[in-house]
């Protein structure tokens, strides 16, 4: 039930956040030359008010995910979290794209809910692509790989796409930010770092000194 809640949100989302902008930019409009009549300028703005409702229901829907973070947690085999994500992802990315996963044999175990680490790990795969499809290359390669630092496993998934300028990167984790509208919502990124910081670890991005793009996603080792 949840996550069928969850997939009805991810799909509202986009439309909701459309709405609002074409009354905004109408309203701009009206601003700039009026030619509306006041009782249609009325309508506008209750019109604008369900939909900002609506998209504060959605943020609310995500919150309550997020809070899940706890629950269903235990000891996590991330091998079997990133295939279950690699599968998943080559039904959008086809063999155009490469996806290498380079995990070591004697990688710890973390601890988590597995159904929403492979969701952060589909997340960021798809992420990856949608970048290597913006740009013209034939050689699109995703890699993913880890290592245990202290008491952190540390999965870092890399792209050669195209890359992260700055004004995206500071954005890129706020909720309902795309540079890929109306195809994404702009939720994923936001929702993925939120539910790893409430199960005590962390999602970050960085550009690539090759080029491309590099999410790094912090676990807690299993004890």
């Amino acid at each position: 039930m949840a996550a069928a809640k969850i997939h009805r949100t991810l799909l509202e989302a986009p439309l909701a956040g459309w709405i609002v902008i074409r009354i905004l930019e109408f309203l701009e409009q009206e601003v700039a030359n009026p030619t509306a009549p006041l009782e249609e300028l009325n309508l506008v703005v209750l019109e604008a008010q369900v939909a900002i409702r609506r998209i504060k229901g959605i943020v609310g829907d995500l919150t309550a995910f997020s809070r899940e973070s706890k629950a269903g947690e235990a000891v996590v085999d991330l091998r079997t979290v990133v295939d279950e994500a690699e599968r998943l992802a080559a039904q959008r990315t086809g063999h155009q794209i490469g996806i290498q996963s380079l995990l070591p044999q004697d990688l710890p175990k973390v601890m988590g809910n597995q159904r929403h680490l492979a969701q952060v790990f589909l997340n960021l795969l798809i992420n990856a692509a949608d970048a290597i499809d913006e740009t013209s290359r034939t050689d699109g390669q995703i890699w993913i790989r880890a290592a245990k630092k202290g008491e952190a496993v540390t999965i870092d998934v890399d792209d050669n796409g195209a890359g992260l300028p700055a004004p995206v990167l500071k954005q890129l984790f706020v909720p309902f930010f795309t540079t890929r509208a109306p195809k994404r919502t702009g939720l994923g990124l936001a929702t993925s770092r939120e539910y790893l910081r409430r199960a005590g670890g962390d999602l970050t991005a960085t550009p690539r000194p090759e080029g491309g793009a590099r999410f790094t996603v912090a676990l807690r080792a299993a004890p």
